[in-house]
């Protein structure tokens, strides 16, 4: 998952990203050996994430666990920027 930690931090640094929420699904938990939220979280390196609003969500998207959540998180952001 390296190349996904270094693509992602790669694209948040472009001038358009730079002040974007990122939401990140750690989906397939209903799959058995699945990585958990925390777990991709650390993978992705979520924690250097200094200055932006972020969020990972544990789900399932084929169960519908976890997209409501995430998508309320996002609503919430955007309405306080907004504000």
């Amino acid at each position: 998952m390296s190349t996904a930690s270094k693509e992602l931090h790669l694209m948040l640094q472009e001038e358009e990203l730079q002040d974007a929420a990122l939401l990140v699904f750690a989906n397939k938990q209903d799959q058995p050996g699945a990585l958990t939220a925390s777990e991709v979280s650390k993978e992705l390196n979520l924690v250097e994430l200094k200055d932006r609003s972020w969020s990972i969500v544990a789900s399932s998207a084929i169960k519908g666990e976890g997209i409501t959540e995430g998508l309320d998180w996002l609503i919430d952001v955007i309405k306080d920027e907004q504000l």
